[in-house]
């Protein structure tokens, strides 16, 4: 299985942030990656 999702998107020619979010945001995190922080996005941690 392969698990996909939509981070980002093109909007009117400009890429945005989309509604996905990465699977196992431990790995980022093991890897001192702030994800929520990279993406800009305030809804995980």
């Amino acid at each position: 299985m392969i698990e996909t999702a939509d981070v980002f998107t093109s909007r009117d020619g400009r890429l945005v942030r989309a509604d996905g979010y990465p699977p196992h945001p431990e790995r980022f995190a093991a890897a001192a990656f702030d994800l929520p922080t990279l993406l800009g996005d305030g809804r995980f941690g």
